[in-house]
């Protein structure tokens, strides 16, 4: 299993980093699932709340092609966490969500796009890729394996 340690060790520790700059809780637990392979519509990850303190991150292998890709798509994700936790990001009804007490709908891309919790965290994800490469201009080792991960997901 060192492709596990090996993805928990560099995968993880830019998870705690981001995290911490991000105002995220120690005590929350972020699940990450390599499996989920074709999510809807293009969607390269997605982020959901399973349970209080508890959220789970799904990457597509369209987000796995480069370090950058998969980096923005974590700290885009990791940007949702927090709005879950703190801005009372939550969806509600089959298209509509609610962000710092207000109710937003999705009734084109357009809304996508300007929604205020997308805008803030493609903003994110700029910042999260400003800190990864900041993490392995200092250590080399904290590189994230992504060639050994799809090798093997790929292999499964």
């Amino acid at each position: 299993m060192e492709l596990v340690n090996t993805l928990d060790r560099t995968v993880a520790g830019f998870i705690r980093d981001f995290s911490k700059a991000v105002l995220i809780p120690d005590y929350v637990t972020i699940e990450i699932d390599w499996d989920s392979w074709n999510l809807d519509d293009g969607i390269q990850a997605q982020c959901s709340k399973v349970r209080k303190r508890h959220y789970l991150i799904e990457f597509d292998t369209a987000a796995l092609e480069t370090d950058e890709l998969f980096i923005r798509n974590l700290s885009h994700e990791l940007t949702h966490v927090r709005q879950f936790m703190r801005n009372g990001l939550k969806p509600v009804g089959k298209s509509g969500w609610q962000f710092m007490n207000a109710r937003f709908a999705y009734e084109s891309d357009l809304d996508y796009w300007f929604a205020p919790w997308e805008v803030e965290a493609r903003g994110m994800e700029q910042a999260g890729w400003a800190l990864y490469c900041s993490r392995i201009n200092s250590d080399a080792s904290l590189k994230i394996p992504l060639d050994i991960i799809k090798r093997a997901l790929y292999n499964m």
